[in-house]
């Protein structure tokens, strides 16, 4: 066979000819890094099934038994009640806040400070009030109403109870398989960069098995009635795991116009109460709500004098403090996608598990071509899940950034 080392306009050798080419021995990849999500995932020894963590911070591993993985969380009975409407001592609420009344618990109105202690609970989500002090219990519509615990008699018997059990939920975990196959005649090609072309493809099947994982732990979402989507017209059935977007119990709608302002203070005001404030939280964004609040930070451009590496213009920020919580900024290419780029997630990386079924972690799966077949066929492939230890309650989507 010939080799052809003339200049080629066309690439199209005849049949006994073969083109000699000059490759660099590095291939540059386009894929972004936005494995940021997996990053996060603790990484130690497994006993029993459970992980002794390697560093603090991390997305704790969790083992499931099944495909359905369930938790649970304590919701605590909240202490205020808002008032429907008044006649003088009788306070009418919704149903909710007037299961929480008991008799001879004691309440505060917020608006006027003034003393009532519940004497009578009547139909219609009706309770009947005594003032306390020599100032009457006031109450209109809208007032908030605060417990101040209750008030017994001497020799008091048969307290009355109220309580409330732990809520329960659940996420479903989702197969993912990413084949890759090439004949074996082409597995080894000398004239493409390092000499091991089947290893390249599996290089980049894997990178881009891992954004599209990210992706469903993002933005995935379950069955709606049943743990389990059916496909009609290919006759199977298929289960999905809820993403970390859909399950954030908080959300704050940043009206279009993302300032230092309504960062520090609104948002965090919308940040769950029962968010512990002194955990650190980290963010997930687009590269054009990044460039925001770098705004904020170079809202007067100056020059910044470093020993090592001279002089440089602007001021960069990672971490951002609110009237809260410390927030972490990391830019993660989902939120670069249309539709995405106005958007970002704020969660605390304690309070959410990697599940993975029993045996059946992210991993490769190697010879699985068909017998008769001369090729090679691999895939990465587990049957993954995430779930948040609180609910989703600490969980935050944010919109509308601008």
């Amino acid at each position: 066979m010939a080799i052809s080392t003339s200049q080629v306009v066309t690439p199209n050798p005849a049949a006994n000819e073969l083109l000699k080419r000059d490759v660099a021995d590095k291939i540059r990849n386009l894929t972004p890094s936005n494995a940021a999500l997996m990053a996060l995932v603790a990484r130690g020894e497994m006993n029993n099934g459970e992980l002794r963590k390697s560093q603090k911070g991390l997305i704790t591993k969790r083992v499931a038994k099944a495909m359905r993985v369930e938790g649970f969380y304590y919701d605590p009975i909240d202490t205020t009640v808002t008032v429907v409407s008044a006649s003088s001592l009788a306070v009418t609420l919704s149903a909710a806040d007037y299961s929480k009344i008991l008799l001879k618990s004691v309440w505060r109105n917020t608006r006027n400070n003034t003393i009532g202690v519940c004497d009578a609970r009547d139909a219609a989500n009706v309770i009947d009030f005594i003032t306390v002090g020599g100032t009457t219990f006031s109450v209109q519509a809208g007032d908030t109403l605060e417990h101040l615990g209750n008030a017994y008699e001497e020799g008091s018997e048969s307290p009355y109870i109220i309580s409330k059990d732990d809520d329960n939920y659940y996420n479903l975990c989702q197969t993912f398989r990413f084949p890759v196959k090439i004949a074996a005649e082409a597995s080894v090609n000398p004239q493409l960069a390092g000499g091991n072309f089947w290893e390249r493809i599996k290089k980049n099947n894997l990178v881009y098995g891992m954004r599209l994982i990210e992706n469903a732990m993002l933005w995935g979402e379950r069955a709606a009635s049943n743990n389990k989507t059916s496909l009609t017209q290919l006759g199977v059935s298929v289960s999905t795991m809820r993403g970390m977007w859909n399950w954030a119990g908080a959300s704050f709608d940043a009206g279009g116009s993302f300032t230092p302002s309504k960062f520090r203070k609104d948002l965090a005001l919308a940040l769950d109460e029962s968010l512990d404030i002194n955990k650190p939280l980290i963010m997930f964004c687009g590269t054009n709500t990044r460039a925001i609040m770098l705004e904020w930070v170079n809202d007067k451009l100056m020059y910044s004098k470093e020993s090592d590496l001279g002089s440089k213009y602007g001021i960069d920020a990672k971490k951002f403090v609110t009237a809260k919580n410390e927030i972490e900024v990391v830019v993660h290419d989902s939120f670069n996608r249309s539709g995405n780029d106005d958007k970002a997630i704020i969660f605390s990386p304690e309070d959410w598990e990697y599940c993975y079924l029993e045996g059946m972690d992210l991993r490769p799966n190697k010879d699985i071509q068909d017998p008769s077949a001369l090729a090679y066929e691999d895939e990465i492939t587990g049957t993954l899940s995430m779930l948040p230890a609180d609910g989703g309650f600490g969980t935050m989507k944010v919109t509308n950034i601008g």
